[in-house]
């Protein structure tokens, strides 16, 4: 974060974070997942593409990584719909529908060089609990 205002593309990404921030919760308030997804995706490429121009520059995009994001993209061609996000590092994080989860885990396991999957769901949202969340202790 120290060298990221040497990027030449940093106030351009900040320029469009409010649109984006609006098309977001409108694409939320619409549950309309394909624009979700399109707006996701464009995001995340466009925060590595300020960190890969910043100097010294910053490439988390490990050889896996755009392995992933082809797949991805190549499963949206066939009709599925399915989207990637990529952390500040090299995690992709693949986003579907819940009716289309088990057709993405499928495919996924096909990848190569992937460490691990974890599949995340909703959460039921807030809450209150009578056991610690690091153990299984009532408090």
């Amino acid at each position: 974060m120290k060298t990221i205002r040497t990027s030449p593309l940093l106030s351009a990404r900040l320029s469009a974070i409010p649109g984006r921030m609006t098309r977001i919760k409108n694409a939320l308030k619409d549950k309309n997942f394909r624009l979700f997804g399109e707006i996701l995706e464009k995001d995340c490429l466009d925060m590595h593409a300020v960190m890969q121009t910043q100097n010294p520059p910053l490439n988390y995009l490990a050889d896996a990584t755009k392995t992933i994001m082809e797949a991805v993209r190549s499963w949206r061609i066939d009709g599925l719909e399915v989207y990637f996000t990529i952390d500040a590092g090299p995690n992709v994080h693949i986003m579907c529908q819940g009716k289309d989860e088990k057709c993405v885990l499928e495919k996924v396991k096909t990848v190569g060089n992937i460490e691990s999957i974890i599949v995340n769901k909703p959460a039921p949202g807030t809450h209150l609990i009578k056991t610690h969340l690091f153990d299984n202790e009532t408090r």
